[in-house]
């Protein structure tokens, strides 16, 4: 689905002891907030008034009901009343959609002079909303609190900034990722647990052979050496365009990671050659970007020792070459006879 077709419900808080009297104007300025954040322009996906709850069967039921509605990218709830948070408890133990705190009220400004205690019962946002942070704060939910008033520019836009994100993870959840070659040997930063993944994120990674895109047409081979053709760079055009921005930046991070980790396997190399006798021959070889620096091979008594040199060598190879240029450059004197 495109961003526009994604919507979030908008789920106000309240309890049956108000009367219908109430209820109904709670329920009709609910209407009303959603009509007018929806024509603000400031919300990228339309935000849909659902329920004044009043029970924990009516929250518990609503939640599921967004559970299961693929259009429904997570739940935006308030309180124009007082709500008692424990009602929210097994609603809020079954949510699995993206979940926003927004902390409102309805009026601009509270009327000082002509307040009296029906207004008090009908606005109790500040009584409501701290309530309600409350039980979302004991249960340790993952949420989003917005503060501020609904109808502030600033607080439209931090909204939709939120609904941009919950449905970055709607597109995740169905996510599938394919690794063509999966990844280099020993290499640690491109290793992931595909199983983790997909229990976090719900992707769906699997691998498929290099070989499969010359079959494809998308790579040529020449000998060891694979290059992609032109239909390959359409494809990948196709698919780059149609990530979100998220992805895109996620992707060109890891790249830069693997490019440096097979740029350095490409310039920090290390070999030991056992022999019949308990010695071994140790190679070391170190590059930079305009060449090699050194190669060196050296017979050393222990194959134990020889292997833990030569991962020494691994880590700091820099170092290694910066002492070996110091000891052949110093003018020694020499002795007298």
């Amino acid at each position: 689905m495109r961003l526009k077709d994604y919507e979030f419900w908008f789920v106000v808080g309240s309890q049956s002891l108000y009367g219908p009297e109430v209820l109904e104007t709670v329920a009709a300025r609910a209407a009303e907030m959603a009509e007018v954040l929806n024509a603000s322009g400031k919300l990228p996906c339309k935000l849909a008034y659902k329920v004044t709850a009043k029970t924990n069967r009516e929250i518990t039921d609503v939640v599921r009901e967004a559970n299961y509605d693929p259009k429904c990218a997570g739940i935006i709830a308030w309180c124009h009343t007082f709500s008692p948070s424990k009602m929210w408890i097994n609603g809020f133990a079954a949510l699995q959609k993206p979940y926003c705190h927004f902390a409102t009220q309805y009026n601009r400004e509270i009327p000082d002079e002509e307040i009296d205690m029906d207004f008090m019962n009908l606005n109790q946002a500040a009584h409501g909303d701290r309530e309600h942070g409350f039980i979302a704060a004991r249960l340790r939910m993952p949420r989003k609190v917005i503060a501020g008033y609904w109808q502030d520019e600033d607080v439209q836009k931090r909204l939709g900034g939120w609904m941009r994100a919950a449905v970055g993870a709607a597109f995740s959840k169905a996510l599938k990722v394919m690794r063509f070659g999966d990844n280099m040997r020993d290499v640690a930063v491109t290793e992931g647990d595909k199983v983790e993944t997909q229990i976090k994120l719900g992707w769906q990674v699997d691998y498929w052979p290099v070989g499969h895109l010359v079959e494809t047409g998308h790579l040529e081979q020449n000998g060891q050496v694979y290059a992609i053709t032109e239909k390959g760079r359409r494809n990948s055009e196709i698919c780059e365009s149609s990530l979100p921005y998220s992805v895109r930046m996620h992707c060109d991070e890891n790249l830069g990671k693997l490019n440096g980790a097979l740029k350095r396997a490409a310039q920090v190399q290390t070999g030991v050659e056992p022999h019949p006798d308990g010695t071994c021959t140790v190679r070391l070889f170190f590059a930079d970007d305009g060449g090699p620096l050194m190669e060196l091979k050296f017979l050393y008594p222990s194959q134990e020792k020889g292997w833990a040199w030569a991962e020494r060598f691994q880590e700091t190879p820099e170092a290694f070459y910066h002492d070996l240029m110091t000891f052949l450059s110093e003018e020694r004197k020499k002795e007298k006879p």
